[in-house]
């Protein structure tokens, strides 16, 4: 939700992103030609948005247009952006779990700060999926999909964690 109550959701099937705002109109706000997936707001108004069938993050920006924005970390191209958040510096946290599962684990969560530097801050993941920060910024929370549990780190700072934990492993269940 914007500042000005608007309601913004992606949609993954539609390879849009919608807006509905507070009088009740609905409309396309961007048309990535993809697959949106993950998005959050920045400080400036900017959505980011995880488009992990361009390998990419896009921000869509107020006036409806949108761009690509990341496609590699530390010379590595993305291979499908998953979730985002951001931290009370201007940087986020994004999963990038493409081709990752319980038998290939090569997950990855990175850290892109505020100037736009990016960094490699976890690895070895089986589809790293979810991801968000408490409140005060200190801890980490990533949803590892493929070995069904929430993982935890500490962060010591932007862009820094702390030894990776098992928060909770959770039960399975079949379909």
């Amino acid at each position: 939700v914007d500042r000005a109550g608007n309601l913004y959701w992606v949609n993954g099937s539609g390879a849009n992103v919608c807006m509905r705002t507070p009088a009740g109109e609905v409309s396309e706000f961007v048309n990535t030609g993809a697959g949106p997936n993950g998005a959050a707001f920045a400080a400036n108004g900017d959505i980011y948005i995880c488009e992990p069938r361009l390998h990419a993050i896009v921000i869509a920006h107020p006036d409806r247009t949108w761009e690509t924005y990341l496609t590699a970390c530390d010379g590595e191209a993305l291979r499908g952006p998953n979730d985002l958040v951001f931290d009370a510096s201007g940087g986020f946290y994004f999963t990038d779990p493409g081709g990752s599962d319980e038998k290939n684990i090569i997950g990855t969560v990175h850290y892109v700060d505020a100037q736009g530097k990016t960094s490699l801050v976890a690895k070895k993941l089986a589809f790293p999926n979810g991801i968000i920060l408490t409140p005060d910024g200190k801890k980490l929370y990533v949803g590892e999909s493929k070995k069904n549990r929430v993982l935890v780190y500490e962060v010591l700072a932007p862009g820094q964690l702390g030894e990776q934990k098992v928060l909770a492993d959770l039960p399975k269940i079949d379909p």
